[in-house]
């Protein structure tokens, strides 16, 4: 083998690592007291007759993250909920449960893209208020297109007869490129190929949340 060719190949192998071994931001979701989601950043609230209804805040919560790493050009953030009964003909119907064990969907509640590089947080509601700032998209859901949110950020909302509490994670990425060439509306997938072999650095946090009486709604 030439000097050369080894020469290429080193650098090669150099790149692939460097792409694979992306950094670590420390993510808090602030207002998450003992791993329970931010009461006034929920969707949905308990009835009081052991059902819900969509009367919370729903003000996206405060998000704080460690400074990103030299060459970073801009940040994005999402939220999901891994939790998602993928059957949902029985969710919030009454005499039916969703049983703890059923098979889940994720399903993407809040992107922000095209944060500026230089912050470290974002406040409480800053969801709504930086939509047309930092191109929160429209329709942010899963393929399917069901339960799907208009711009900005859409909070909590677990079905009250489902089993399992749902644990809402929020990622921040730190990416090398200024902006993401995507164009409202665009949903989690396309979000997530956009940012393919750009993330520099990465972190989550993440928090539960229920509506179910029977676990004690709430958490």
């Amino acid at each position: 083998m030439s000097r050369i060719l080894a020469s290429t190949l080193l650098s090669m192998a150099v790149v692939v690592s460097s792409a694979a071994a992306a950094g670590k931001l420390d993510v808090t979701i602030e207002g998450a007291d003992h791993g329970h989601f931010p009461k006034d950043a929920v969707r949905c609230v308990p009835d009081g007759h052991g059902q819900s209804t969509q009367t919370g805040h729903n003000a996206s919560p405060g998000v704080r993250w460690s400074a990103a790493p030299a060459g970073t050009k801009s940040l994005a953030a999402m939220m999901t909920d891994p939790d998602v009964p993928a059957d949902t003909s029985q969710l919030n119907k009454a005499g039916a449960t969703v049983p703890a064990n059923a098979a889940r969907q994720t399903v993407y509640h809040w992107i922000l893209i095209n944060i500026p590089a230089n912050r470290t947080h974002l406040s409480p509601g800053d969801g709504n208020v930086f939509a047309e700032v930092f191109g929160v998209p429209r329709g942010n859901a899963h393929d399917e297109g069901q339960l799907s949110y208009e711009k900005g950020y859409g909070g909590p909302c677990p079905p009250w007869n489902d089993m399992r509490p749902h644990h809402y994670r929020i990622q921040v990425f730190a990416l090398d490129v200024p902006a993401l060439g995507l164009t409202p509306p665009f949903d989690g997938k396309q979000f997530e190929a956009a940012i393919a072999g750009h993330v520099l650095a990465r972190g989550e946090a993440s928090a539960s949340y229920t509506t179910n009486t029977a676990l004690g709604a709430g958490y």
